[in-house]
């Protein structure tokens, strides 16, 4: 980002070198905390004086200058399908309809055939112009105008062209997302929202999830993180992917830079277990978020693009930003498919509590009660881990009797457990799109 200072022509020419570094000062500490530290800021006059009297123009080379810094060189990559953001549509009589726009990527050339994806139809290319000059090709970075025939030009406002069959029309997609950090308030998982994706914008329903609590980065690192990911919004360098194999948690919102309060019930995972280390960094989870979007009607836009979700429906008159979070999709989905949604391991920690009733003589077993009713089949438990409060850990075998008790075994042996504190806690996994409603995992 550049900041131009704009008439400066019109600060008095004595204090005017002041007035500027104060400005410059004062944009510097609010952009501090933003991806945009350290900018240029370039003060310009780009009309000074008047219309009977004009002066000379102030900083404009520099401002050039400080443009062309900030452009990298972007190598065109004519290889893979074709994608071309259309910004206007309009008919010639006698020659077809011109669709004019930026090629986004691979590259065309006269007497290939177009896809308009959102219209189901394709077009074979006419021809092509760049600033008014036929050109036989294009690629990557070109503005362009393409002339195809028999297209109604009322059909078309915004949009995409492409290869045929590449760009893809759906209704459901994972998607990396992050907390717009000026909007205030809570952002709840399976709420409304308007989701923009390209030039649409439909409602749609979205779940968040993260990675468990331990596994992501330093409070300390939490900023550079965010303006990490925001950097690979916009990067083409390689293409982001979701994991299938990992294991997500489930959470009610989406975070910012306060970042995810840990789940109490983590400090009572297994020895052993990762998410146990949780403790030792304050409390707060900084890492990675994502969303699940389930949209209310399908929507057609690259499998990459980029999204915005907004809570429009917000009150129009309170001077708040209704922009709640950004990101870019990752994997689409079928929200109707119950086994697309199975490859997602999203889960909530569950937690039952008991006591300990008696210890058998050997000290390794225990006969436990509490934690379960009469009615409830003990077996769907058995191999589960348990902890008691003084950190024994024990494996539930089945059940004890028909009134709901149970046994325990203690590899390690279990101490009697003093007055008031013979409590048992069983911690759980329940995958919310798991096919058996009853499975629980550790």
């Amino acid at each position: 980002m550049i900041v131009v200072l704009n008439k400066v022509d019109q600060l008095p020419q004595e204090g005017r070198a002041k007035i500027i570094s104060k400005a410059k000062k004062r944009l510097s500490q609010t952009l501090n905390a933003t991806k945009f530290a350290g900018c240029a800021m370039v003060p310009t006059a780009a009309k000074p004086g008047t219309a009977d009297t004009p002066g000379q123009t102030l900083g404009i080379q520099e401002l050039i200058q400080e443009i062309v810094k900030c452009v990298p060189v972007q190598p065109a990559a004519p290889s893979g399908p074709f994608k071309f953001a259309i910004d206007h549509c309009f008919a010639i009589r006698g020659q077809g309809t011109v669709l004019t726009g930026t090629v986004l990527s691979g590259s065309a050339k006269v007497g290939d055939s177009l896809e308009l994806p959102e219209l189901k139809i394709n077009k074979k290319v006419k021809s092509m112009q760049m600033f008014k000059r036929p050109v036989q090709s294009c690629k990557q970075g070109d503005r362009v105008g393409i002339c195809v025939t028999q297209l109604d030009a009322t059909w078309v406002e915004r949009g995409i062209a492409c290869t045929p069959g590449s760009v893809p029309t759906f209704s459901g997609a994972v998607a990396a997302v992050d907390k717009i950090r000026f909007f205030v308030g809570q952002m709840p998982s399976r709420m409304k929202v308007h989701v923009t994706i390209g030039h649409q914008t439909v409602m749609g329903l979205i779940q968040f999830f993260g990675l468990p609590d331990g596994a992501g980065v330093p409070q300390s690192h939490a900023l550079h993180a965010v303006m990490a990911r925001m950097d690979l919004l916009t990067s083409q360098d390689e293409a982001q992917h979701f994991d299938t194999q990992q294991e997500y948690v489930y959470q009610d919102e989406v975070y910012g830079l306060e970042g995810r309060p840990y789940n109490p019930l983590e400090q009572h995972q297994l020895p052993g277990d990762p998410n146990r280390a949780a403790s030792d960094r304050g409390g707060v989870h900084h890492g990675p978020q994502w969303g699940l979007l389930t949209l209310t009607q399908p929507i057609t836009a690259s499998e990459d693009a980029v999204l915005i979700g907004s809570r429009l429906d917000a009150s129009q008159e309170a001077s708040t930003c209704r922009l709640a979070f950004y990101g870019r999709i990752l994997k689409l989905l079928d929200p109707n498919d119950a086994s697309a949604l199975q490859q997602i391991k999203i889960y909530k920690l569950k937690q039952k509590r008991g006591s300990i009733d008696r210890v058998a003589p050997d000290g390794l077993s225990a006969v436990c009660k509490g934690m379960f009713k009469r009615e409830t089949d003990i077996s769907l438990f058995c191999g589960l881990k348990v902890t008691t409060a003084n950190g024994e850990v024990g494996t539930v075998e089945g059940s004890f009797g028909k009134s709901g008790k149970f046994k325990v075994q203690f590899p390690g042996g279990l101490n009697p457990p003093a007055a008031g504190n013979n409590s048992i806690q069983l911690t759980f996994k329940k995958f919310i799109f798991d096919k058996d409603k009853k499975h629980m995992a550790q």
